[in-house]
């Protein structure tokens, strides 16, 4: 019997990895963190690109030569915020803890008419203030560089958008080191969870 499973979530199958990381490079300074710039709606999957313009952000990047960050603030998607279509999935298996595994097919169907851009967008805006090194240490790592033949499993893994503020509060998008397959080395998103959190507030834009 066919399991149909409702998801909003990717399912993870393995695939070839074909985009090489590009160079790194200093990111950007900017005058203020802004978690509902352009760039930061669409890295956090809360907007296609071009549904929202006119707010850009800083070049995101490795943090630049000379500039000391005091606190961090982290920009997340709101906890009522759906990431994108809901995508009707039909797995062979009946056993739906191995979709993981076993997905003999996968077929969309009766999929929805594009829906009309939103009139707002709402993201959690998190500031935490403390002992940076760890996380400094982490964001120097140098991405890995996936070889001709590496094989990574598509999956979605949900990071959010940070900016690291100096002491005269200018700010710079930090760009996440990742593995070969894409992923965020292992360590830098609990080394951020380990700075301690001072605010946390929802902020939400609205189209005009």
């Amino acid at each position: 019997m066919r399991a149909l499973v409702v998801a909003t979530l990717a399912v993870a199958v393995l695939t070839a990895c074909a985009d090489a990381a590009g160079p790194a490079r200093p990111a950007e300074i900017g005058t203020r963190a802004d978690c509902l710039a352009d760039e930061v709606l669409v890295a956090l999957g809360a907007s296609a690109v071009g549904t929202w313009s006119g707010r850009p952000a800083p070049a995101a990047g490795t943090v630049p030569e000379g500039f000391e960050p005091v606190r961090v603030v982290e920009c997340g998607l709101a906890p009522a915020v759906v990431r994108g279509p809901v995508a009707h999935l039909e797995v062979l298996d009946d056993d739906l803890s191995g979709v993981v595994d076993d997905v003999d097919m996968i077929e969309h169907r009766d999929a929805p008419p594009p829906s009309p851009p939103p009139s707002s967008v709402t993201v959690e805006r998190v500031e935490r203030v403390g002992d940076l090194d760890r996380l400094l240490a982490a964001l120097a790592q140098p991405s890995d560089e996936p070889g001709p033949d590496t094989l990574c499993p598509a999956v979605l893994e949900l990071r959010p958008v940070i900016f690291l503020i100096d002491g005269t509060d200018r700010a710079v998008r930090v760009a996440w080191p990742t593995t070969e397959c894409g992923s965020v080395v292992p360590g830098a998103l609990e080394a951020l969870a380990a700075v301690p959190e001072v605010d946390r507030t929802v902020v939400t834009r609205e189209r005009e």
